[in-house]
């Protein structure tokens, strides 16, 4: 055998084959040691999911209201599932993943934005305006006015090119008169026999 070589045939260096990745990506990466899991915490969060599906349908969502700024909306947690927040006296504000996973199911982009001490078990929720009509698809009167103006200015420029179109290759334009309906006269309409 030659230097560099083992039974199988020369050693591969760790560089980029012709053709092909890194010798060294084929190799299995080691795996992460999982953490231990604590028992009692792993207990809390399963019974917190219990919790949660049997309860879920005590939450009360209030209506949205608004100022020029925020969109607002308040969330009454019942008791069973408002024991699984943090405790008031540390002041934490939940994330929006965290508020759903108490079973808040509300559109996205609300922020948890303030901690009602006596009533800790509402959350205060906000959104921006932008972040409401992004979320939302909702257009104002204003984005719909323009959007009409653009089509009537379309619909007028491709009026324009047809007939524009038309006129250079002489066909007659359209009618724009609408036909009449007329009646059928007497002799159209046939009669039926009459017993007699």
């Amino acid at each position: 055998m030659r230097k560099g070589e083992d039974a199988a045939g020369p050693k591969q260096s760790a560089s980029k084959q012709p053709g092909g990745p890194p010798n060294d990506s084929k190799q299995p990466k080691p795996r992460k040691q999982e953490e231990p899991v604590d028992p009692e915490l792993e207990q809390i969060r399963e019974q917190m999911h219990r919790d949660v599906l049997s309860y879920s349908e005590k939450i009360r969502y209030s209506e949205i209201y608004r100022d020029d700024e925020y969109q607002y909306r308040h969330i009454t947690l019942p008791p069973e599932i408002a024991q699984y927040l943090p405790d008031k006296k540390l002041k934490i504000l939940l994330l929006e993943s965290e508020y759903r996973r108490l079973g808040v199911r509300i559109s996205s982009g609300w922020e948890h934005y303030m901690i009602y001490q006596p009533e800790p078990n509402i959350l205060l929720l906000r959104r921006s305006l932008e972040t409401a009509k992004k979320a939302s698809g909702e257009r104002t009167m204003e984005d719909l006015d323009e959007e009409h103006r653009i089509y009537l200015e379309q619909k007028r420029q491709r009026e324009k090119e047809a007939a524009t179109e038309q006129a250079k290759n002489g066909a007659a334009p359209p009618p724009t008169t609408r036909r009449k309906l007329t009646q059928p006269t007497r002799s159209a309409v046939k009669r039926e026999p009459q017993d007699g």
